[in-house]
């Protein structure tokens, strides 16, 4: 009886000691397992965010045209020689002798920040007739480009036959 008694406590002690042994181990396959099912939740995640994204730029190519508009309204270069010939172009087509085109600030975000809406300023000087101003204003409305005019001061001049001059003051967008 002894000898079954003591071939019991030795299966007991090698089953302990396989048992504490192993646990380790059990412990460390079932974290990876946790960790395996965190991924592939995280991984159904992403490609629902993928699917979204490529169905959403699937919209987008519906909208293509209107698009093609907001970009012509804020475009995303900040080409301050484009603006200037186009002021000075539309200034000549309306009659108006440009004096002066002044860069007067650029404010918003900087091209290493990202996204987001540039303010450019712009002062101008000219002198001509009062329909050319009028014409002058009324194209610079008209235009694809969001141009706002900030500020406008005209002086009369001091001889009859003689141009009138005046100084704007406009803003203009990019991103």
């Amino acid at each position: 009886m002894s000898k079954s008694i003591l071939i019991l406590f030795i299966l007991l002690g090698a089953f302990a000691i396989g048992f504490f042994a192993s646990l380790p181990r059990y412990q460390e396959l079932k974290n990876t397992q946790i960790a395996i099912a965190s991924k592939n939740v995280e991984l159904q995640y992403k490609e629902q965010y993928f699917t979204d994204i490529t169905d959403t730029a699937k919209e987008l190519t519906k909208y293509k045209e209107e698009l093609l508009k907001v970009n012509s309204i804020l475009p995303s270069d900040l080409s301050i020689p484009t603006l200037f010939s186009f002021l000075q172009t539309v200034s000549s087509q309306n009659g108006l002798t440009l004096g002066g085109l002044n860069l007067s600030a650029i404010s918003g975000a900087s091209e290493g920040e990202g996204l987001g809406i540039r303010e450019i300023g712009v002062s101008l000087s000219a002198s001509g007739s009062y329909s050319s101003l009028k014409s002058f204003l009324s194209t610079l409305e008209k235009t694809s480009r969001l141009i706002e005019v900030d500020n406008l001061s005209l002086s009369s001049p001091q001889e009859k036959d003689k141009p009138f001059s005046f100084n704007l003051q406009i803003k203009t967008y990019s991103y």
